[in-house]
C-alpha cells in the first residue's frame, strides 16, 4: 500500500464497523475497493435505513484532484437513470464541480463514504421504500446541472450564472474587474461575493468553465 493512500485513511477506512470493502486491485494508476458496505442512518424526520449494498469504488491515482467511479453490483441496486445510476451500475453522485468542491474540503477517504457515497445510498433506499427523495432531487440532465450550479453559486438566473462561469475563466484581476454574478450591480473586485467565487479556482481549469457554460445553454 503507497504512502499516499496511506495518509488519506485508507487503513482506517477498512477498518471501520460498517463496511467490509477490501482491496480488490491496487497499482501506480487506481486504487479498487469492492464488497460490501453498510448503511445504517437516520433524516432528521426519524426514519432510519439499515440496508447492505455491495458497490466497488475506483479512486484514480490522481484523487483527491479527481473523482472516483462508484458501481453499485448488488441486485438490490436497479440501474435507472430515474434511480441515478446509471446502465454500466455507476452512480449518478452529483457535478463534477459540486463533488469536486466538497473532495478538496475533506479528500479522507472516510470522508468521500460519509459526504457522498452514504447520502447517495440512503436516498436511493429511502425513495425505494416511499416513492420520494428525502432531501429533494434535482432534475436529470442539462436542467439539474443548472440547478446544481444556482445552489453552489447561491446565485439564479442564466444571466447570473454566466457571469459567474466568465469570471472562473478569467485571472483573478481581470475577473475583478467585471460587473458581480451576484447581482449588487458593482464590480466583482469590490464585492464580498468574490470569496465565495474564488472557492472554485483550481477545481477546474479557466478554459474548462469558459467551454463548459456554453455547452449547456447550448444543449
Amino acid at each position: 500500500m503507497t504512502n499516499s493512500w496511506e495518509k488519506l485513511g485508507l487503513t482506517e477506512f477498512l477498518a471501520g464497523d460498517l463496511t467490509r470493502l477490501r482491496i480488490k486491485h491496487l497499482d501506480k494508476d487506481q486504487l479498487c475497493l469492492q464488497g460490501e458496505h453498510k448503511i445504517h442512518a437516520i433524516t432528521e424526520g426519524g426514519t432510519l435505513i439499515n440496508e447492505t449494498f455491495n458497490i466497488k469504488v475506483v479512486f484514480p491515482s490522481s484523487y483527491p484532484k479527481d473523482i472516483p467511479i462508484v458501481y453499485g453490483l448488488s441486485d438490490n441496486i436497479v440501474r435507472d437513470i430515474n434511480n441515478h445510476v446509471y446502465n454500466d451500475g455507476s452512480f449518478c453522485l452529483g457535478s463534477d464541480l459540486h463533488l469536486k468542491l466538497i473532495i478538496k474540503s475533506s479528500p479522507q477517504i472516510s470522508d468521500f463514504f460519509n459526504r457522498i457515497v452514504n447520502p447517495f445510498l440512503y436516498s436511493y433506499e429511502y425513495r425505494k421504500r416511499f416513492g420520494s427523495y428525502p432531501y429533494g432531487e434535482l432534475s436529470h440532465g442539462t436542467p439539474g446541472l443548472i440547478d446544481d450550479y444556482e445552489l453552489l453559486f447561491d446565485i439564479k438566473g442564466k444571466k447570473a450564472l454566466s457571469r459567474a462561469f466568465r469570471a472562473l475563466s478569467n485571472r483573478k484581476r481581470v475577473a475583478n474587474k467585471l460587473i458581480c454574478p451576484c447581482g449588487c450591480g458593482r464590480r466583482l473586485g469590490v464585492c464580498e461575493y468574490r470569496f465565495k467565487l474564488n472557492r472554485f479556482r483550481g477545481l477546474q481549469k479557466r478554459r474548462w468553465y469558459a467551454d463548459h457554460i456554453k455547452k449547456i445553454y447550448t444543449c
